[in-house]
C-alpha cells in the first residue's frame, strides 16, 4: 500500500475508533513512515557512540540478500504461520513457500494485538503497516525468487510459462499498492485482483481491532461507505475526500515537506565529522527517535515469531543501535 491507506486511511479508522488525534496522527504518520524510514542516518552521541537507525524500507534491491532478509519480509511481506496457503496458483504451490505473504494471518494479528496492547502509537503505526501490507502483498515473498514470476509481460496481460528469479513484487510495480487499481495476477486461479476490495477488508479489520483496543462502540457500515466513496474517485479528488471524512495534518515526512520529524531531531551539519549527524535537544524523546527505537524493537519481535525462518538471527531487544 501507499501514502493514501498507511496515512490517509489509516488516520482515519484510528481517529474513528476512538484515539485521539494526537495519537491518530502519530500512529498514521509512523504507519507511512515505515515506508520512507530508508536512509542510514549516523548520529554522534559523543561518548555513548554512534546511533544508527534501523531501516524499515530500502529500493536498493542489490543490497545483499541477508540485509533484505531483515527488511522486507519483516515490514511489509510477512510470512504466514506454518501450514497457511495463499491463495490458489495455478502451479498448485500456494503450500510450498513459508515466507509467504497471507493476509490476515496469525502472526499479523498477534504483532497487531500486542503492538496495541502497548499502548505506544509509533509501535501501533508499524505494527498496522505490516498488516495493511499483508493484504496489498498477499501471494508475494519479501524475497528474491521464482514463486514471485508473474510473467514477462505481466502489465500487458500476456502470460508466460518462463520463469526466473524476482524480487517481492517488482515486476508488477506498484500495481498492488495503489488504490483504484485492478491488475492481474496471472499465477493465481481467480488472477483478476480489485485492490479496493482488499483494501476495504484490510481496513474493517483494522477497525474492529482499534475498537477493541479503545472499547468503543461504534458501527462500520457507514464508515465504510465513505471510504468506499472516496477510495472510486480520481486521485486527484480522494486526498481532499479523506479529509472531509477526518480533519488532519499533512504527512511531512517527504524532502519537500523538510522531513519534519528527522529535522526536529538532527542536525544536518557533521560537526566536522563526515557523515555525521548531530543530535538536537530533547533527541531522545523526539518522534524521530522513538519510531526507530520501535522499529528497533518490532525487528526483534518479529524475528521471535518468526524464529523457525530466521534460526541464526540475534533477536534481542534493544532501545537503540550504537556502536
Amino acid at each position: 500500500m501507499d501514502l493514501e491507506f498507511h496515512y490517509y486511511i489509516t488516520h482515519i479508522l484510528a481517529e474513528k475508533a476512538g484515539f485521539s488525534r494526537i495519537d491518530a496522527h502519530r500512529i498514521a504518520y509512523s504507519s507511512q513512515f515505515v515506508d520512507d524510514n530508508r536512509d542510514v542516518l549516523r548520529v554522534d552521541l559523543g561518548a555513548r557512540g554512534i546511533f544508527i537507525n534501523p531501516l524499515s524500507q530500502t529500493y536498493d534491491l542489490d543490497k545483499p540478500e541477508e540485509e533484505l532478509k531483515l527488511i522486507h519480509p519483516l515490514f511489509h511481506f510477512l510470512p504466514g504461520e506454518n501450514g497457511s496457503a495463499g491463495s490458489r496458483r495455478r502451479d498448485g504451490k500456494e503450500h510450498d513457500n513459508r515466507f509467504n505473504t497471507i493476509p490476515d494471518s496469525e502472526n499479523s494479528r498477534r504483532l497487531l494485538k500486542a503492538a496495541l496492547a502497548s499502548g505506544n502509537p509509533y509501535r501501533i503505526g508499524i505494527a498496522v503497516h505490516v498488516y495493511a501490507d499483508a493484504w496489498a502483498h498477499q501471494n508475494f515473498t519479501g524475497l528474491k525468487e521464482t514463486f514471485n514470476w508473474v510473467g514477462s509481460d505481466a502489465l500487458e496481460k500476456r502470460s508466460t510459462n518462463q520463469t526466473e528469479p524476482v524480487v517481492c513484487h517488482s515486476q508488477v510495480l506498484k500495481a498492488p499498492d495503489r488504490v483504484g487499481e485492478i491488475w492481474a495476477d496471472r499465477r493465481l486461479v481467480d488472477e483478476t485482483v480489485d485492490n479496493n476490495e482488499r483494501f476495504l477488508q484490510a481496513a474493517e479489520n483494522i477497525y474492529f481491532a482499534f475498537l477493541a483496543h479503545t472499547e468503543k462502540d461504534q458501527e462500520w457500515e457507514g464508515l465504510e461507505r465513505r471510504i468506499a466513496a472516496a477510495m472510486s474517485m480520481k486521485r486527484e479528488d480522494r486526498l481532499e475526500a479523506y479529509r472531509d471524512i477526518c480533519a488532519m495534518e499533512d504527512y511531512e515526512e517527504t524532502e519537500e515537506c523538510g522531513y519534519a520529524w528527522r529535522s526536529q531531531a538532527l542536525t544536518e551539519q557533521n560537526n566536522g565529522r563526515e557523515g555525521l549527524h548531530s543530535p538536537k535537544e530533547g533527541f531522545e524523546k523526539s518522534h524521530w527517535f522513538l519510531f526507530q527505537r520501535e522499529v528497533n524493537r518490532h525487528r526483534a519481535r518479529a524475528l521471535n515469531l518468526l524464529k523457525e525462518l530466521y534460526p541464526d538471527e540475534d533477536r534481542r531487544v534493544s532501545a537503540s543501535e550504537t556502536r
